[in-house]
């Protein structure tokens, strides 16, 4: 089973493009929705990231408020870094599980849509790296669409990520999800460069 590395940077549509991977035969596991779910559970995540942040971070449940460790870390690159250095190997051990259950499944390949992909070391596991990226301003207008933010912070939380030109530095394959181009045609592309194209 071929694993492919989907990353980018926010705003630049890689769920949009991961459900077309979808819809071409390749499932998806999103590392976004996976970090959500260790959060709003009490487990050995939670507990370990309070211990790093302090219990003013979980809720009454024992979960993580999303909300407040956000606040706490996302203006800070070094609370950050611990951050992501905590919760990784939990995502890694979450992936492995459903990697195997993937491959005995029979399937062919699987998309890993990770915007951490290179932090959490991930791309080390993978056949081939996948970079979406887009029009600076259109990524601007998105995240303030979807995250209802203001635009400074809409570009505060772009300038804490890797550049366009980082991901095509380090990816094998750059998908661009500008309003004026087609990425299913440069998925299509894709799948068929690695062997993954089903439909003849």
């Amino acid at each position: 089973m071929k694993i492919l590395g989907l990353t980018g940077t926010s705003g630049s549509g890689k769920s949009y493009v991961a459900r077309i991977f979808e819809k071409h035969g390749i499932p998806s596991l999103n590392f976004d929705k996976l970090v959500h779910q260790l959060y709003a559970q009490e487990g050995a995540c939670t507990q370990a990231l309070a211990a790093q942040f302090g219990k003013e971070i979980l809720d009454s449940t024992g979960a993580v408020d999303r909300v407040r460790l956000g606040g706490m870390v996302f203006s800070d690159p070094r609370k950050l870094s611990l951050l992501n250095q905590t919760v990784f190997p939990f995502i890694a051990e979450r992936y492995e599980t459903v990697r195997r259950s993937y491959e005995t499944a029979g399937c062919q390949g699987l998309l890993l849509d990770a915007p951490t992909l290179f932090e959490a070391g991930l791309d080390r596991s993978c056949d081939c790296l996948i970079a979406v990226i887009a029009d600076h301003k259109e990524k601007v207008k998105r995240i303030m669409a979807r995250d209802n933010r203001t635009e400074e912070n809409a570009l505060r939380l772009l300038s804490n990520q890797h550049s366009d030109d980082f991901f095509r530095k380090h990816c094998q394959y750059v998908i661009d999800n500008s309003e004026n181009d087609d990425p299913e045609k440069q998925v299509i592309d894709v799948l068929k460069k690695e062997g993954l194209w089903q439909h003849e």
